[in-house]
């Protein structure tokens, strides 16, 4: 081994365990980084030369014997990509994590439109957009602006649009991917008429033949607008009674069938073969109502009316309220008026090789030749997680083990650097031998 190889040795020996000291600091730094995948550094021997006591030929025959030349070490860097950090509860509102294999996808640049990379923190935020002018179900525009689902870089979640007819979208395929939008006018949910009522009701047994009580609730048109409609339960005589109605001051109501059955009871307070009545009301301004009244749940019995059940359909129309996930990774939104129904379903991404993707700024990453190709799905498909709402991956690095391979390298790197001093007093006494 020549004087330079003697130093060489142990220089490379410092220089890779002052490498792999950064990896453990950088490790470390992140011990807190939602999503963070740590990077082990690993070491190789290097050869400086081989030497060959017989050229290697099938001419000559014999044993091919060789003697290397030990130049030192290098250090290998390994990305635990793969590995899944601990799941921990969040108070985020729009807060995800995925269990088990796969990556969320996103899109860089205006609207999700630019390169998309991958990563597995879920911390999610809104990012506001370009204004717009909603119209609203009843002719009234509102001033807003669209408001995006975004990483904690700024850069947009992709999924895809929730399909009209049920089922998961984008099962397998990246086509349709686009940004989430979770404005509150993004969508905006139809007024839906009332077309059944259901309401149980105590009359009470005791009322002179002749009183009148009166009950009111409210039904949809054919607009979406609450209409308030009065029932009025006449005492008709024993344990029977008869119904009228009132709507709104202008509503022309219809009430059938005709003629109109009674509201009869048992001796135990039951109704007895209650039939539906029929209303039709023509409100002011061209809305209209028409719907069913079931009163089967209404008794009989001592003390004064009250209500006993009510349930209607319809509604009124409605904007976004609040998004969340579910387990399939549909981004599921609740609207003002009550009604709720999947808007998007993630998109999760995964790879043959998820090790070799190459590390970005942000704590995200891009495809690469090693990491092969994104394959792309929900969760649930196979080969993916799940999503778990309101939790966060935390980062997979261990500091007990960070800290234990810190000492490791130091110890290393005090002995190399000691193996150069010693190799420097050596040459230090030749060169003051020759003099």
């Amino acid at each position: 081994m020549s004087t330079f190889g003697a130093f060489q040795s142990s220089v490379l020996g410092m220089v890779s365990q002052s490498h792999a000291l950064g990896v453990i600091g950088a490790n470390i730094a992140n011990v807190a980084t939602g999503g963070f995948k740590r990077t082990d550094a690993h070491f190789e021997t290097l050869l400086g030369r081989t030497m060959a006591s017989q050229p290697g030929t099938p001419e000559l025959g014999g044993p091919l014997t060789s003697q290397s030349d030990l130049a030192g070490v290098m250090s290998k860097d390994y990305a635990r990509v793969s590995l899944q950090g601990e799941l921990a509860a969040s108070q985020g509102a729009y807060d995800a994590a995925i269990n088990g294999p796969g990556f969320f996808v996103f899109g860089e640049g205006a609207g999700g439109s630019g390169r998309v990379v991958y990563g597995r923190n879920g911390s999610f935020g809104t990012l506001p957009g370009s204004p717009l002018t909603a119209t609203l179900a009843d002719g009234t525009t509102v001033a807003s602006a669209e408001t995006f689902l975004v990483d904690g870089g700024g850069r947009y979640v992709l999924g895809w649009p929730a399909l009209d007819g049920g089922g998961l979208p984008g099962a397998g395929g990246a086509a349709g991917l686009g940004p989430l939008r979770i404005d509150p006018y993004a969508f905006i949910t139809q007024p839906e008429a009332t077309g059944e009522v259901r309401l149980g009701l105590n009359l009470p047994a005791t009322a002179a033949e002749g009183s009148r009580h009166a009950y009111s609730i409210d039904v949809f048109d054919s607009a979406g607008g609450a209409r308030p409609v009065e029932l009025g339960f006449t005492k008709a005589g024993v344990n029977a009674w008869t119904l009228d109605a009132i709507g709104a001051p202008g509503d022309a109501l219809t009430l059938g069938p005709a003629p109109l059955p009674p509201l009869s009871f048992d001796a135990t307070g039951r109704t007895v073969a209650a039939t539906p009545y029929a209303f039709s009301i023509v409100h002011p301004g061209g809305a209209a109502s028409a719907f069913s009244l079931d009163l089967s749940a209404s008794m009989q019995m001592a003390g004064p009316l009250a209500p006993l059940s009510f349930a209607r359909d319809g509604r009124e129309a409605g904007v976004l309220d609040t998004v969340a996930f579910d387990a399939d990774g549909m981004v599921v939104g609740t609207f003002t008026n009550g009604r709720s129904r999947p808007l998007y379903r993630l998109a999760l991404a995964d790879f043959a090789n998820p090790d070799g993707l190459m590390a970005l700024s942000g704590n995200v990453y891009a495809e690469s030749e090693a990491s092969g190709s994104a394959s792309f799905g929900g969760a649930g498909d196979p080969g993916f997680g799940a999503i778990v709402a309101g939790a966060l991956e935390r980062s997979n690095v261990d500091l007990n083990s960070e800290f234990t391979k810190m000492l490791v390298t130091q110890k290393a790197y005090n002995a190399s650097a000691t193996a150069f001093r010693t190799t420097d007093e050596m040459t230090t006494i030749a060169r003051d031998l020759k003099r």
